[in-house]
């Protein structure tokens, strides 16, 4: 059963509302990075490109239904910006496995790979779809139908990574925080120290739980109606809400450490930066030329 319009427009005002609140986050996050040299850390970098994915798909999901071009272009922005920062979060687990874990410190060199799997496969994912005329008003907003081949495109190109990637990040993050809280338990005498790991230690936590908040209704959504065939209004409702603010969780999370925080006090004072990023947050001291 679907939608009455007035439904159908309280869905479509949840998202442009809550997108509208996760664009300005990511763009916040996009400003920092073009405006102050000093965050321009590989790892800050590395947030940079999945806020430009968190935008794209923010302006997707922003993108009003009708008419049927701009469905279309709904269902690929949001398609893309969907998986494009999902794999981002994936990238930003590994660099950090590979730093705290496997002591790595010339990640950099992997950069122009992040760059094929963040921004170049999710072009090619989005693209199928729209091979089998899959693309088109589904439920609540514009995505992949719900008829065969929409069915598989969903399972293999969005719902499969979508797994892949909070396993990745669980696994991942279990490893690092076991790491960390190994070290915090051979600090005792050091309370600074003890207190930059405890920070790092409950960051690193709230990173696949933003995946988990944001995805779960949605995912809930989609069996549901693969089952009975039908909608939930109420579900819909909160599916959009939570997918939609993804942009300004990861804002928060990924991108304001106190680095960046004091970075920006800092220079927004003009005083002199006093205190350098840890070297989980950075991957190394060194910017990246942009």
């Amino acid at each position: 059963m679907g939608f009455t319009s007035e439904e159908q427009s309280n869905i479509h005002l949840s998202l442009i509302i809550c997108n509208s609140i996760s664009l300005v986050g990511s763009l916040g996050i996009i400003i920092l990075f073009l405006t102050f040299k000093a965050l321009r850390s590989f790892a800050f970098r590395l947030v940079f490109y999945m806020s430009i994915a968190d935008s794209i798909r923010a302006i997707g999901f922003i993108l009003p239904i009708h008419p049927h071009s701009l469905c279309i272009a709904q269902a690929f922005l949001t398609g893309f910006g969907s998986i494009s920062g999902l794999l981002w979060t994936s990238i930003i687990a590994f660099c950090l496995y590979c730093v705290v874990i496997q002591e790595i410190n010339n990640i950099q060199k992997y950069h122009m790979f992040m760059i094929l799997i963040g921004y170049i496969l999710p072009i090619f994912l989005v693209a199928f779809p729209q091979m089998t005329g899959s693309y088109g008003q589904d439920k609540g907003w514009c995505w992949i139908k719900q008829d065969y081949y929409g069915f598989l495109w969903r399972i293999g190109g969005f719902y499969a990574i979508m797994v892949i990637v909070l396993v990745v990040n669980i696994v991942s993050y279990y490893k690092i925080i076991r790491e960390i809280r190994d070290e915090i338990e051979l600090l005792a005498d050091s309370d600074h120290e003890i207190s930059d790991k405890q920070k790092l230690f409950s960051r690193f936590r709230m990173y696949p739980l933003v995946i988990v908040i944001c995805y779960l209704p949605l995912l809930s959504k989609r069996i549901y109606e693969i089952f009975t065939d039908d909608s939930i209004y109420w579900l819909t409702i909160f599916a959009a809400i939570t997918t939609s603010i993804i942009g300004i969780l990861n804002a928060i999370v990924y991108g304001l450490t106190d680095s960046v925080k004091e970075i920006i006090l800092d220079t927004l004072r003009k005083f002199p930066f006093s205190r350098r990023p840890s070297s989980y947050e950075n991957f190394g001291d060194q910017p990246v030329n942009p």
